[in-house]
């Protein structure tokens, strides 16, 4: 629900217009549908993930493609199943660029980092908006999301977390 609320906001800084939203919206919406299928011991596991259990909690992405796959729109779908890819091609599952990736894609990948440093995980405690600023800050300038929208949070993270908070 933050990671949509987070893509919301950011997509109103950017005047995206009413179909772009709705797109948006279900993109970021559907995300982690394939969470799912990912053992509870592993989405709840208290300390770092071992290799093979990184595997498979990284599985949720293309387990949401094949469960969304010819029922929604390619882009829609595509904003779901993006969120771990990275402009310099680092991410998963499919390893695209900057190149590939649309501003749907990279404003659902910047909130749902956004989303997970916010908030209390099994793992870890919130961080502080201040200390997520300075995490997405430093994974832009080294050309892993796009550092437009990292601006654009940064200049507006005050009104854009109040909005999240209420919705």
């Amino acid at each position: 629900i933050t990671t949509t609320a987070i893509a919301i906001e950011l997509g109103k800084q950017y005047q995206l217009n009413s179909v772009e939203m709705n797109k948006l919206y279900y993109g970021a919406l559907l995300h982690d549908l394939g969470k799912g299928a990912i053992p509870i011991s592993i989405l709840e596991k208290q300390g770092k993930l071992d290799d093979k259990e990184t595997q498979l909690m990284q599985r949720h992405v293309s387990i949401t493609e094949e469960i969304l796959k010819g029922y929604i729109q390619t882009d829609v779908l595509n904003m779901a199943v993006r969120h771990h890819e990275k402009l310099d091609g680092s991410g998963y599952p499919h390893h695209l660029t900057n190149k590939e990736l649309t501003l749907g894609d990279r404003i659902v990948a910047i909130a749902d980092i956004l989303s997970a440093l916010l908030g209390k995980r099994s793992y870890k405690e919130k961080f502080s908006v201040a200390k997520a600023i300075s995490i997405i800050e430093e994974m832009a300038e080294e050309g892993k999301i796009d550092v437009d929208i990292v601006h654009v949070f940064v200049l507006h993270h005050e009104e854009i977390m109040v909005q999240v908070q209420q919705n």
